[in-house]
């Protein structure tokens, strides 16, 4: 393996999460400002000091950032000399983003089924919608995040040990 098919494949990865975030991202603001009764509701008997409207948007905004951030990680990948340091940051940076993005549909999460669904405020659509991304992400988008972080250190720790890694040379033409 050299170090442009780890570019290339980490480039693929993240390029997968940006195409599985987008569809959230356009229903997460939609209904973020679309003037909702059950979103803009203050949450009785809770300690969460927000609404539902606040915790929405928030989310499509971090999806929103996290794609602009996978982006600048891509053109970093290609321009970086030193292909280690930055696979290392971008590790890190995963792992704050993976435990930020679980937090915050646990949040959501209680939110949601622990008041605002039983209160039958919302919508049907933006009950579907809810309970549907509620559920593919904290299992499907966790998953997958965690096995790109898993991927990630496996690049980090062939990039640090230099074990199979060589660096790809033109070919020579004569």
């Amino acid at each position: 393996m050299n170090w442009n098919t780890i570019r290339i494949r980490t480039t693929i990865i993240l390029f997968l999460v940006a195409v599985v975030l987008l569809p959230f991202i356009v229903c997460d603001l939609y209904f973020g400002f679309t003037d909702s009764i059950c979103l803009n509701e203050r949450i009785q008997n809770f300690q969460i000091s927000f609404t539902g409207n606040v915790w929405i948007v928030t989310q499509g905004l971090f999806d929103l950032g996290s794609i602009i951030a996978y982006t600048g990680l891509v053109i970093g990948f290609f321009c970086s000399k030193n292909l280690p340091l930055t696979l290392q940051w971008t590790f890190g940076l995963l792992i704050l983003a993976t435990a930020f993005r679980f937090t915050w549909f646990v949040v959501g999460a209680c939110l949601y089924w622990g008041y605002l669904w039983p209160s039958s405020l919302c919508m049907p659509n933006l009950n579907v919608y809810m309970f549907i991304m509620l559920i593919i992400n904290m299992l499907f988008m966790f998953l997958l995040q965690v096995f790109i972080i898993f991927l990630i250190w496996r690049f980090v720790l062939l990039s640090l040990q230099g074990s199979g890694l060589e660096v790809a040379k033109p070919p020579v033409t004569n």
